[in-house]
């Protein structure tokens, strides 16, 4: 089971008063890739020369922009937020499975791409300007997003048995603030939290085979 997910997403706020007032902007975006992918093998007998049971899930916010400008002779104001959540699931199990081959490979993988970015002016009098950007990855802590799993009742017979869990991130969060006025103030935040993780393992399951690769790895 494969899924790709692309999302793009902008939003802009301008804002002017040529007078003695208040001009105020204000771009708000959230983008979220909410995905669940699985491949599963329950309560089955195969026998073949090879087998591959793989569960892929590319998940990808590549661009998450917000700009914003207000100007005024009185007071000018932006605010600006954008948030970028990737929240997937990607699962390979055997339950119940007995498969007989030269080599069997069961995996799960993870491709996520997260970026948020808030850009933003004011000039005035006073001169407010605040910026957001944020980027959360996975579900929360003690959740595994990535997961491959050889589960209770499974006889695997092989050569070579790999049993593989991967997940590869690039998270970022960028944000601009200018201010220009007899009073200014900016104030710019940015946020990256990511308590995505991967796990292969085995679980209550008979595997017989000469060679017997089991990996979890996360790059980012």
């Amino acid at each position: 089971a494969k899924e790709t997910s692309d999302i793009f997403a902008d939003a802009a706020a301008a804002a002017a008063s040529f007078s003695i007032g208040v001009a105020g902007g204000v771009a708000l975006m959230d983008a979220t890739v909410n995905s669940s992918v699985s491949t599963f093998i329950d309560d089955a007998r195969i026998d073949v020369d090879n087998i591959a049971i793989e569960a892929a899930n590319q998940a990808r916010v590549p661009r998450n922009f917000t700009v914003g400008v207000a100007g005024s002779a009185g007071v000018g104001v932006v605010q600006n937020r954008a948030t970028t959540n990737i929240t997937p699931l990607t699962s390979t199990t055997l339950i119940d499975a007995d498969i007989t081959a030269d080599t069997i490979a069961v995996t799960a993988s993870g491709d996520h791409l997260g970026h948020a970015e808030a850009d933003g002016g004011a000039f005035g009098g006073v001169a407010d300007t605040g910026m957001v950007a944020r980027t959360n990855l996975g579900r929360g802590a003690g959740i595994d997003e990535v997961r491959a799993t050889v589960g209770s009742g499974s006889e695997l017979n092989a050569d070579e048995v790999v049993i593989r869990a991967t997940a590869t991130d690039d998270v970022a969060a960028l944000t601009t603030a200018a201010s220009v006025g007899i009073v200014a103030v900016e104030a710019s935040k940015s946020q990256v939290e990511s308590h995505l993780q991967p796990h292969a393992g085995v679980d209550g399951a008979i595997i017989q085979a000469d060679n017997v690769t089991i990996v979890s790895q996360h790059d980012q």
